[in-house]
């Protein structure tokens, strides 16, 4: 998703050393820049006046920094004809006016030679003249982006802000504009309301609620202009979970088949949409059929969509470990298969799939996934061959540590310690561990006596130990001496004779 931004003000030259300039500091502009780069998908141009602030570095913002109204337009032309932007956020406090040059007042039309104007002058004429209207230019250049304008007026009640600004929207063709008050702004306050879309129209006490609140109505628009509508094949937890998901991020979820219709009832009902009691129904009304059923169901839930007309219709499954060769015929049949699997725990279904989650897609391009880009979603492709070994990582990664609990909690029972200890030890050291990692990262979280080298304690925890239990910790001990080994210098010769 690329996003542009502007901020800050421009300035116009009176002589070498004078400009004519406003207040804007970019704040907000850069605020809303932070908050579109908290989208994992997001690359954005920032274009800012000289003295702007910048939002905080990342390696997916790119900065171009302007001073006069004409070298906005030509920075903007040239970016406009290098990139298709999904949205263009048009905070900057433009010059209404530029001078045309600067006279003495006693023989105004003979301007001043260039340079610096001598302090000699008792009066001074600067002949202004209007400047091109930038925001009136960016929907020529970029017709399907988002545009968000910006309208500031002083001491207006919040009528006379709404109708002007939703006057800027239609001159403009703008989605939104942002409609503020320089009188209701201070260090600490920003009241402003957001018009374009539903009514009412929200409004916004800071600025963080203000780039918020943009983001969020920015992305939901891009989403909406596909109209692509989702329906669900089966209401378990990862069903329920996964539409739920896509409902909150703006996608049109129509509802739910599965062939114990007290499912579909229940997952409908908990994602405010609809229940059908046809599978040929859900197909007539949706653009996506997601299959979220068992990896064993998928192949016969298939042969039964082949018999209906699905042309132009995307198929997909959540398998982790499936590819989407199980449609097989699809293309004949005019339609597209993939799969969409999110890397995550979803006990129940009433789980919500954290913002943070990973997805990943295989199979062939289509509208869905670019749908699927255009929002807060992680995603990332992956290829059909390595669909089961990237299964297989998610189960290092999330099944095995409920292996490693149980037996860790068997061994603690031996040890005549009852359930409360152990849930103790599962919130604290369990966990504890868990945020080390994600912290710090996989070697230098590493802690122990592996990677101490304490070999005397190791062959003693050996000892102890039954057949089974011995063998995963020897398995698991290998493994760590290579992470080790990557932490420090120790040798681990010793140690790996002893495994």
């Amino acid at each position: 998703m690329k996003i542009l931004v502007t901020a800050g003000g421009t300035s116009e030259k009176i002589d070498d050393v004078r400009r004519i300039t406003n207040s804007s500091t970019g704040k907000l502009g850069s605020l809303i820049a932070e908050e579109f780069l908290q989208l994992p998908n997001v690359e954005l141009t920032y274009v800012c006046g000289e003295n702007a602030v910048i939002p905080t570095e990342s390696n997916r913002l790119s900065t171009h920094k302007i001073t006069s109204v004409n070298s906005l337009k030509t920075k903007l032309e040239q970016l406009f004809s290098l990139n298709n932007y999904d949205a263009v956020i048009h905070s900057m406090a433009v010059s209404d006016y530029t001078v045309r040059h600067v006279a003495n007042a006693d023989s105004i039309n003979e301007p001043l030679n260039s340079g610096k104007i001598g302090s000699d002058i008792e009066t001074l004429a600067i002949i202004l003249e209007k400047t091109p209207k930038i925001i009136g230019m960016i929907k020529d250049l970029q017709p399907e982006t988002v545009l968000v304008g910006f309208k500031l007026l002083s001491g207006v009640d919040d009528g006379k802000l709404v109708q002007v600004a939703h006057d800027l929207l239609v001159k403009n063709r703008c989605d939104f504009v942002l409609a503020n008050d320089i009188q209701r702004i201070t260090d600490d306050k920003h009241f402003g309301i957001l018009v374009g879309g539903e009514t009412p129209y929200p409004s916004f006490s800071n600025k963080i609620g203000i780039a918020q609140g943009i983001v969020k109505a920015v992305t939901a628009k891009m989403i909406r202009t596909t109209d692509l509508k989702i329906g669900f094949v089966g209401a378990g937890r990862i069903g329920c979970a996964l539409g739920r998901y896509f409902i909150d991020r703006g996608i049109n979820v129509t509802g739910y088949f599965s062939r114990t219709r007290q499912n579909a009832q229940n997952a409908a009902e908990f994602t405010k949409t609809q229940c059908y009691g046809g599978l040929e129904k859900l197909v007539e009304t949706s653009d996506v059929l997601m299959l979220s059923v068992t990896d064993a169901a998928i192949g016969e839930v298939w042969k039964t969509l082949k018999q209906f007309n699905i042309k132009g219709k995307t198929v997909c499954h959540c398998s982790g470990a499936l590819t989407s060769d199980i449609f097989d015929g699809i293309t004949e049949l005019g339609a597209v298969g993939c799969s969409l699997h999110p890397f995550c725990a979803v006990g129940t279904k009433e789980t919500v799939i954290p913002s943070e989650t990973c997805f990943t897609y295989e199979g062939q391009d289509c509208e869905f996934r670019r749908t699927l880009q255009k929002t807060n979603i992680s995603l990332h492709y992956i290829e059909e061959k390595n669909k089961v070994k990237y299964h297989a990582a998610a189960v290092f990664l999330s099944n095995f540590l409920n292996s490693i609990a149980y037996t860790g909690g068997n061994i603690l029972k031996e040890c005549g310690l009852g359930e409360d200890f152990i849930q103790n030890v599962l919130n604290s050291i369990f966990l504890g561990q868990a945020g080390n990692i994600v912290r710090n990262g996989v070697i230098e979280s590493l802690s122990g006596p592996v990677e101490r080298n304490d070999a005397l304690t190791v062959q003693k925890h050996l000892e102890c130990l039954a057949d089974e239990e011995k063998t995963l910790y020897t398995a698991l001990s290998r493994r760590l001496i290579e992470v080790a080994g990557r932490k420090n210098n120790n040798d681990y010769t010793e140690m790996r004779k002893m495994l």
